[in-house]
């Protein structure tokens, strides 16, 4: 491995709490990434989002979205789809 890395549950926890400052938490219904590079400690991580679309399920209206968390040189180490209910 070539030294100490940041295991993947981390920076997954890491982007579930930026889902929860922007959504309620309860609100919450998907949440599943996909793991693409490792993080080592010192890098600095960047959390981005953004709504895809809009669909009913279960009688309630959801958003869709994607989120991604990258590194200062802009390698994606973590890439994932969300929905909330609104």
């Amino acid at each position: 491995m070539d030294g100490v890395i940041a295991h993947g549950m981390l920076i997954m926890g890491m982007a579930g709490e930026a889902l929860a400052d922007w959504f309620p938490r309860r609100n919450l219904r998907k949440f599943k990434v996909r793991f693409s590079k490792m993080t080592r400690p010192g890098e600095k991580l960047t959390i981005e989002g953004k709504v895809t679309g809009e669909r009913m399920e279960e009688d309630e209206k959801r958003l869709t979205g994607e989120v991604s968390v990258k590194n200062e040189a802009g390698e994606v180490k973590l890439s994932g789809q969300f929905e909330v209910k609104i």
